[in-house]
């Protein structure tokens, strides 16, 4: 059971939840209060949401504000004695309130009854009330009206706390909105709730009113698609006329009360009440409800029929929010995608074909690259943009014949089914491919994001969903595990990949028992003036070593490092086993002594963009003794990077302590020339697969690379060239404006005493 101050909390917090509520909610409140007052004979009525720190407080017939907010004593107890209707019969007699300035002065309350207003979980939001000059009671049907009427109020709070939630998280899309307004429409069907509902209030009613009929439209994309009478008797011949003059004189954004008449030559026949309630979801029209009532021969009982529209109105509300939680089980609230639970019932459908047809379904599971980094670089928005368009991209697949899922944050599952598909097999692996990779906009810039896709073909009655489903996830990760990059191929599942996947594994665990045990190393690859052949510096390089002591290739493990999310604890662990090695009294200080020695160190942007990143590292540097301009951190390129603004204010901060930049990897990926000009960097890296097509027959590197080389030269960076590998290609460097290299040529990785050895010979060999 919950506490007195845990059940007040809850209480405060459900309270703060609710929207400001504005001159549009005020106005009903208005009619709700005037309804009140003349079902109970009282010249005041008065709404109020309390807690301790916020006040809200509706009133009418003549109490002010001011005494609204006197009031509060009387909506407390209210709320504080938690029965079904609170009576003060006489103020003045009662100890609790004969004080209270509202029954000494103005207005002169005598008269109090209160209904505690409750939430959903029955927690008290405030309290809705009458009040008299004069003492009286309430007789049983009143104080009954009174709470019909304060639940009729909390709905209509919540349903604008609904609605302002849905405005503020604005998660759908325009299709996903028109789906689930399709689902929720069910309700308004001939077995629906609708139809239930509105016979159980006719029934509750008819005691009080005559004649009382319904009837229910659907529709679909604007039109009337059929027609649901309540109570199911045909209507009555009088009906019919009503029915028939509603059509031509009613609006359909109305709900007021409205009084029409049947004229038969010239005798009046009847008089009677019509309203009409549109039910809405996101814009669209789902259903159109009409009530029918005869004119009541006591008019105070015209308010009755008002009452019960409202309380449909209510009703309503509640089902179709009933019906959205429902959908949303089974959908994901972004895209509208089913979720894995429909996604299995329809793998089971797919299965159950194979038993009497050949293979006629194939499942491709999709995994969009670097949505965390347009996440970190555009905001959040702009991932559900992506996901949004993707969603949208895929249900178009095979001519919108498919069944699409979103199984995580970036991975989407399609299921197609076609009965030729040994003939268009490739042909679905190429639209499957194309659809994911659409590109889409985020403000002026158009951002493509590529896939990984993996699929299975469904063909084996004998196999569960479950397995289909880990098969094409499997498929999935071998294809992540393969490429990257624009370049990229759709993969089938074959068992050998069950192998590969176990390899892959294996190796994701010899990286975590290696950072556990401590068995990384660095290496370091030298760096030569093309022009002088003296060294320069060097590259920092991970490497690390098996349980034997022997050294593990570095494209063995280096791509499970992000695999396994170790990438930024491994980046931290580079950083300072660089400020160990070349901190004072170490081995490592002779390099500094290099003339513009240039000692760089690999950085991811994740890493990069982590806050106090430039603070935190300049004081270790500065600790160690080890000058700024030293140290060179590359970074690859990609058209991402000049929207991350944290990584932007750590690289301003580093180039002005003297830290140089450098853009690694250029002419590869994403690499773009305008991106480059926006980029803070001092130095631009030149990927070796320029220098490896150098001998291929007709190679434009020969033309492209000296061009690029002279354009970054012209603007001011420094140009190195890494992968040089022969005394040729370094002979052609030197015809270009290139002023570094690196390579196997002149060493590889090595440990940092080799280093301090290249250094003191002075001289590459040439």
């Amino acid at each position: 059971m919950n506490s007195p101050q845990s059940s007040e909390l809850e209480r405060s917090e459900r309270l703060c939840q609710l929207p400001n509520l504005n001159a549009e909610s005020g106005v009903a409140f208005d009619n709700l209060i005037a309804l009140a007052s003349l079902l109970t004979d009282t010249p005041f009525g008065a709404i109020s949401f309390l807690d301790s720190e916020r006040k809200w407080v509706k009133t009418s017939g003549g109490l002010g504000q001011t005494q609204g907010e006197l009031s509060r004593s009387f909506a407390a107890h209210t709320i504080r004695e938690q029965e079904p209707c609170f009576v003060v019969p006489d103020a003045t007699q009662d100890e609790r309130f004969a004080n209270n300035p509202l029954v000494t002065g103005e207005p002169h309350i005598r008269f109090y009854a209160g209904v505690p207003m409750l939430s959903a979980e029955g927690l008290p939001l405030g309290s809705f009330c009458v009040m008299d000059r004069k003492p009286r009671e309430l007789t049983p049907l009143q104080m009954e009206l009174l709470q019909h009427i304060a639940r009729i109020t909390v709905d209509l709070a919540e349903r604008e706390r609904r609605g302002r939630d849905l405005d503020k998280k604005g998660l759908f899309g325009e299709q996903t909105r028109g789906r689930l307004a399709d689902v929720i429409s069910r309700i308004a069907s001939p077995t629906g709730q609708i139809r239930a509902a509105i016979a159980s209030l006719i029934a509750q009613y008819n005691p009080l009113l005559e004649g009382v009929a319904a009837r229910i439209q659907r529709y679909h994309e604007g039109l009337p698609t059929e027609i649901i009478h309540v109570p199911d008797e045909p209507p009555t011949s009088l009906q019919k006329q009503q029915w028939d003059k509603l059509d031509q004189t009613a609006l359909l954004a109305t709900d007021v009360l409205r009084q029409g008449v049947i004229v038969r030559g010239d005798s009046e026949v009847a008089t009677y009440f019509y309203a009409v309630a549109p039910l809405k979801f996101s814009d669209h029209i789902l259903a159109r409800v009409d009530f029918l009532c005869d004119v009541p021969k006591d008019s105070r009982y015209d308010n009755f029929f008002k009452l019960m529209l409202a309380s449909f109105s209510a009703m309503a509300e509640r089902e179709i929010h009933a019906e959205e939680l429902k959908y949303y089980v089974d959908h994901d609230p972004l895209t509208g995608l089913g979720t894995r639970k429909l996604l299995l019932d329809e793998i089971d459908k797919a299965l159950q074909l194979t038993k009497t047809e050949k293979p006629a379904a194939i499942l491709f599971h999709i995994r969009l690259d670097s949505l965390t980094e347009l996440n970190d670089n555009f905001g959040y928005g702009s991932g559900d943009t992506a996901l949004i368009e993707t969603a949208k991209h895929l249900r178009e697949v095979h001519g919108g014949d498919n069944f699409v899922s979103r199984v995580g944050g970036d991975k989407f599952i399609v299921l197609v089914r076609d009965n030729d598909l040994e003939k268009n097999f490739e042909a679905l692996l190429n639209e499957v491919k194309l659809r994911a990779s659409i590109p889409f906009r985020v403000g002026l810039d158009e951002i493509r994001i590529y896939a990984d896709v993996g699929c299975v073909v469904i063909d084996d009655p004998m196999v569960s969903s479950i397995e289909m489903l880990r098969r094409a996830e499997l498929t999935l990760r071998y294809a992540v595990s393969q490429e990257s990059g624009t370049h990229r191929k759709v993969y089938t599942y074959q068992d050998e990949m069950f192998q590969e996947r176990l390899l892959l594994n294996k190796t994701n665990l010899l990286v975590r028992q290696a950072y556990s045990e401590n068995r990384f190393l660095l290496r370091f690859q030298p760096l030569f003036d093309l022009k002088t052949h003296a060294l320069k510096g060097a590259e920092t390089l991970l490497r690390m070593k098996d349980r034997d002591g022997k050294i593990v290739d570095a494209g063995r493990f280096i791509a499970a490092i992000p695999r396994i999310r170790y990438q930024t604890s491994i980046d931290e662990w580079v950083f300072s086993e660089f400020v160990r090695q070349f901190g004072e009294r170490s081995s490592g200080r002779e390099m500094l002594e290099i003339e513009n020695v240039m000692l760089s160190l690999n950085v991811t942007p994740v890493f990069l963009s982590t806050k106090g990143f430039a603070d935190k590292w300049l004081a270790k540097w500065s600790n160690a003794r080890i000058p700024y301009k030293a140290i060179v951190l590359e970074v690859v390129e990609s058209p991402l990077l000049p929207e991350n603004d944290p990584l932007l204010e750590n690289i301003h901060q580093l180039r002005e302590a003297g830290v140089r930049i450098s853009v690694d990897d250029f002419g590869s990926g994403y690499s773009n020339l305008r991106h480059l000009i926006q980029l803070p960097v001092d130095i631009v890296k030149f990927d070796r697969a320029f220098l490896s097509e150098l001998g291929a027959p007709k190679s434009k590197s020969r033309t492209l690379l000296p061009s690029l080389i002279t354009l970054c030269f012209d603007l001011g960076y420094i140009t190195i060239c890494e992968g040089v590998e022969t005394a040729e290609q370094v002979e052609f460097l030197r015809s270009t404006e290139c002023q570094y290299a690196q390579g196997y040529f002149y060493g590889k990785a090595m440990p940092l005493a080799e280093v301090l050895a290249l250094s003191q010979q002075g001289v590459a060999r040439a």
